[in-house]
């Protein structure tokens, strides 16, 4: 018998939403997918609301927190912003784009989607405080690098990281 570990799940999650959508976030095709059966998939998760909260949670886990620790673990500034920008560009548009767009159908993706927008942007706001911002011009600053982020994400959610790399520099230039 095969053995599947949550990582696995979720894993598998996030590729089903980066190549077939969140239509396909099924119990079935999950299953399928990594060759196990429901009793698998019902012995991690329960149900299919158990799945979708821990695959979540998985997310704020990989794409925030990890990244919010390692920010706050840095004090240099310039070093700092640097880390942010290659981890910010290591991450899938894509992913973030389905995931953003299952939220408006599925209130525990969305909840977890305003969880996240939140601690990035008080992260976003506390790296420019601690550089000598006040925290109202800081919190403005924070809201349009953030949007700017998130009009990628959907407008361009398959750009190639080279290219997210130079607008990328082009935006540190220039802002």
């Amino acid at each position: 018998m095969k053995k599947v570990t949550k990582s696995n799940w979720f894993e598998e999650g996030f590729h089903v939403l980066e190549t077939e959508g969140f239509s396909k976030i099924t119990i079935d095709n999950l299953c399928e997918r990594l060759q196990v059966t429901k009793g698998s998939f019902y012995h991690h998760f329960g149900n299919m609301d158990g799945y979708v909260s821990a695959l979540m949670d998985y997310w704020l886990e990989a794409n925030t927190l990890s990244i919010v620790r390692k920010i706050d673990s840095v004090k240099e500034p310039n070093t700092r912003k640097k880390w942010l920008n290659k981890m910010v560009l290591d991450r899938s548009l894509k992913l973030e784009q389905i995931i953003r767009a299952w939220g408006h159908s599925n209130t525990l993706v969305k909840k977890q989607v305003q969880k996240v927008d939140e601690i990035r942007l008080d992260c976003l706001v506390e790296m420019q405080v601690q550089e000598g911002k006040p925290r109202a011009i800081a919190n403005d600053n924070a809201k349009f690098s953030y949007a700017a982020l998130i009009g990628l994400q959907e407008l361009f959610p398959d750009m190639s990281k080279k290219e997210k790399a130079r607008l990328q520099q082009i935006y540190t230039d220039n802002f």
